[in-house]
């Protein structure tokens, strides 16, 4: 049998699958040709196994699984090193020591560590400047701070696309000739962005995840927050020539709030007045091709749907708040709601909290869209309501609401459906 090339993927136990499977199929996220899956039942014999296969391993995909460093350490040394060239750490409960084990597997050119709960807070990265051959370097960790990332491209020449969690960690001092690609898992607007884009003659794109509006409201800074919001839409919208700013996931964006706690008016005032300074983003590909927004932990009064229509005229899906943060996630008031419906024409599906106190303007709503969709082919608007599994009132107000609507427009020539989000 001809290992090159071989790919590995550790992952969680199923208790309907097999302990060991092809590991070429498309739910591997690493460019493996052909290799094995490993679920969880068989990770205590992964070092024999690995050790046996050194050193035809090119590939290994960990993912919910324990990693002790040692395991890296043991098969880096010997007299037939692993040449592992591509390393992807997910989900992972990873010791303190593994981005200086990291740093030995020096035949790497991808890696990719992410969602890894005990990698949050402050680490120095300057060990994997020993990985002289690494193109790729994917920090995907939220609420990591990465220290150490300019002797890492001071070292690493050959690297082409980094990724880090977040654009304001990143120091003025930041120089790559090489880099062509740069990602930021979350870029708060109301802090300074130091980075010299300019001084980084390869770069050719610089994508955004997630945009956070605030984080400092509370401390009393908003009127300096403000204008560094604004600062950081004019850089976004004026990047050198060459250089492409899109959101990661090109036509799909998250958007946070202040996550203040005032009342919905005072709070709301805030997050509408940010959302105007991010005025300049709309000149942007980007902002014109968004399709998918979702926004969370926000107030939202009629005036920030008017700032989003302007920023983003062409969404598709609309969703306020989340079923993960409840209603605390994001409170919109009923006129907001009937805007959101009726000011987004290529609109096709809404997703909010549903409360007793918004049914007539849901009315409202639908009724305004049924009218000037009407006529529209293919033109359909589905409000999905998200309901408190615990309030019987609620639910009652709801699902009234739905028989009433059904009624008034009767299947087939419907512009708007009024569903319950499971």
């Amino acid at each position: 049998m001809h290992l090159c090339n071989l790919s590995i993927r550790i992952g969680c136990w199923h208790p309907t699958a097999h302990s060991l499977v092809p590991a070429h199929s498309s739910h591997s996220s690493l460019h493996a040709q052909q290799g094995f899956y490993i679920k969880h039942d068989g990770a205590v014999a992964v070092g024999a196994l690995l050790r046996l296969l050194t050193p035809n391993v090119a590939t290994l995909e960990l993912e919910a699984a324990d990693l002790d460093s040692q395991l890296l350490t043991s098969l880096c040394a010997g007299t037939a090193p692993i040449k592992l060239q591509e390393l992807c750490i997910r989900k992972c409960e990873v010791d303190s020591q593994l981005l200086p084990a990291l740093g030995q597997v020096q035949h790497l050119r991808v890696l990719q560590i992410s969602q890894c709960s005990s990698l949050e807070g402050g680490h120095d990265v300057s060990p994997l400047a020993h990985l002289m051959g690494l193109q790729e370097l994917r920090l995907e960790n939220y609420g990591m701070e990465s220290f150490g990332l300019n002797s890492v491209l001071s070292a690493c020449t050959q690297l082409r696309e980094l990724t880090v969690p977040h654009a304001h960690h990143i120091t003025p001092e930041l120089r790559s000739t090489s880099l062509t690609a740069l990602t930021f898992i979350e870029f708060i607007m109301s802090e300074p962005f130091l980075l010299d884009v300019g001084g980084m003659p390869s770069l050719r794109a610089l994508h955004v995840r997630n945009l956070t509006l605030c984080d400092d409201v509370e401390k009393g800074r908003l009127p300096r927050s403000a204008g560094i919001v604004e600062q950081n839409a004019r850089m976004l919208a004026s990047l050198p020539a060459g250089v492409e700013f899109r959101w990661q996931v090109r036509t799909e964006l998250f958007l946070f709030g202040s996550g203040i706690s005032m009342g919905l008016q005072e709070s709301g005032d805030v997050e509408e007045a940010l959302l105007g300074r991010l005025g300049p983003l709309a000149t942007l590909p980007a902002a014109r091709g968004l399709q998918d927004l979702a926004l969370d932990y926000m107030h939202i009064l009629p005036g920030s749907i008017s700032a989003l229509v302007h920023l983003f005229p062409n969404l598709r899906v609309l969703l306020l708040g989340s079923g993960d943060t409840g209603d605390s996630g994001c409170t919109l008031s009923p006129q907001a709601l009937f805007e959101a419906c009726a000011r987004f024409p290529l609109l096709e599906r809404l997703a909010f909290a549903f409360k007793t106190g918004m049914s007539h303007m849901v009315v409202a709503a639908c009724v305004h869209v049924q009218c000037k969709r009407e006529g529209q082919d293919g033109s359909l608007l589905k409000l999905y309501a998200r309901l408190p599994a615990d309030d019987v009132g609620v639910r009652a107000a709801f699902e009234g609401l739905q028989r009433d609507f059904n009624a008034l427009f009767p299947a087939g020539t419907r512009k708007v459906e009024l569903l319950e989000e499971l």
